[in-house]
């Protein structure tokens, strides 16, 4: 295990969603059976800890047709982003309407 790696597990057990996000993302680069459950798992932790990106990255990975939200997620999504006034959430979240349209 690598430097890099064992501070994302520091920071992953800490509970930092960004790091098992990142952990996960370190499992797609070999295909594997175990890596992929192992890469769901880490992004099933992140989206408990509520990370956007990992909620849209695990159902690219994931769901059929890649279909990232479904449309009363997107209204959702649209409703919080209309509401919003900070500048990072509503950058982040126009990304994934953008992407889920």
């Amino acid at each position: 295990m690598e430097k890099r790696e064992k501070k994302l597990l520091i920071q992953a057990f800490g509970g930092e969603a960004a790091a098992w996000r990142q952990l996960a993302l370190l499992l797609t680069e070999e295909k594997s059976t175990v890596n992929l459950e192992l890469c769901r798992i880490f992004l099933r932790k992140a989206i408990e800890l509520e990370d956007e990106e990992s909620f849209f990255l695990y159902h690219q990975l994931f769901s059929e047709g890649n279909v990232p939200v479904d449309n009363a997620s997107y209204m959702g999504m649209l409703a919080d982003y209309l509401k919003t006034d900070d500048r990072q959430v509503r950058e982040r979240l126009k990304r994934y309407l953008r992407q889920c349209r």
